[in-house]
């Protein structure tokens, strides 16, 4: 039944188009106040766009334009950067949004941040919504907000998909899975936090092709347990919460790569933190959730599945992904092909 669930889940990535790491933020719009009282904007989005969407940020109305916007091709990414002035008013109190979405259901990632750099509100609109810009961080929409970005960064996240799958194949029995999948969980919340605060930082390449490189050894494992039969010592260990744990501090370095992008409200930075991690660990047991279900759905049809054979396909599939990741990681670690947003 798990081989089944799996095989559904890369299925699915096979299918969905355009697969990559992190699609987290298709568009951001990043506010800036400056010391002078104006506003620096950036305004960035994926170069190539669903039909019949034009995305354009919207401003208050007293904001007005000081030149015009510099634009520039950053990879597959569009990006436009101007000042404005918005006089006393300033953006506190005051709606932002984004027209043109089409009923495309891009999502764009709205950040305020004060002139010393700090994030001071943080959202996520559709388009042709609007967002207002609070006066002070408030702690509960802060933790939903940051919650929300959570389970979306993990849902969305291929590579981080098919490292939970791969746990979901090698780990027998529910609660010993959930307290794997809790021990990754805790692993992560180190360096991301660690990362996050800037008492950590590696190279975000190398980082994201360990991670790449920890799905392809995932998948090692899965194949070695069917072509040996034998639970070994290393296979003992790779079912073992503390191997999870290990692999989690990994995995945190490429979560807090993304939350650093999105950035922080320094008036709940902890706060954020922990509903940023809360948010993972529920989008991990949605995801073990949906595996269990189609495993279960699959496990009714009256053909008898071959479960030998769909544990190779799902640790060939898995195996494959990961090394592709990996070629295309070490090139981008070697400066031979532009980073995607």
């Amino acid at each position: 039944m798990r081989c089944c669930a799996c095989l559904a889940l890369l299925a699915l990535l096979v299918l969905a188009p355009g697969v990559s790491a992190h699609p987290l933020a298709p568009a951001l719009l990043a506010l800036t106040e400056t010391d002078s009282g104006e506003v620096a904007v950036r305004w960035r989005l994926a170069a190539v766009q669903p039909t019949g969407a034009r995305l354009q940020p919207v401003l208050p109305v007293h904001c007005t334009p000081l030149a015009p916007p510099r634009t520039a091709l950053d990879g597959a990414a569009f990006e436009m950067r101007w000042r404005s002035d918005c006089g006393t008013q300033g953006l506190r109190g005051h709606a932002v949004g984004v027209s043109g979405g089409g009923g495309s259901g891009i999502n764009t990632i709205v950040l305020v941040r004060n002139r010393h750099g700090e994030t001071i509100a943080q959202g996520m609109i559709d388009g042709g919504a609007s967002y207002t810009v609070p006066q002070h961080a408030e702690p509960l929409a802060v933790a939903m907000r940051y919650a929300e970005l959570g389970v979306t960064h993990l849902v969305f996240g291929p590579d981080h998909l098919l490292f939970v799958a791969g746990l979901f194949l090698l780990v027998s029995g529910w609660r010993r899975l959930l307290v794997v999948t809790a021990a990754f969980t805790l692993g992560h919340s180190v360096t991301l936090a660690l990362s996050v605060l800037d008492v950590v930082r590696l190279d975000p390449a190398l980082t994201e092709l360990a991670i790449a490189a920890s799905v392809v050894w995932l998948a090692l494992h899965v194949l070695a347990r069917r072509l040996t039969g034998q639970a070994d010592g290393m296979w003992r260990a790779t079912r073992a919460p503390w191997f999870a744990a290990g692999f989690g501090l990994l995995h945190g370095l490429g979560f807090a790569g993304a939350l650093r992008e999105i950035g922080l409200p320094q008036e709940a930075l902890g706060i954020a933190l922990a509903a940023f991690n809360v948010g993972i660990e529920v989008g991990q047991i949605l995801v073990l959730g949906v595996l269990a279900a189609c495993g279960a759905m699959l496990a009714r049809v009256p053909v008898e599945p071959a479960t030998g054979v769909a544990r190779l396909v799902t640790a060939y599939a898995m195996g494959t992904f990961g090394a592709c990741w990996c070629l295309e990681r070490s090139m981008r670690a070697l400066e031979l092909v532009p980073a995607t947003p």
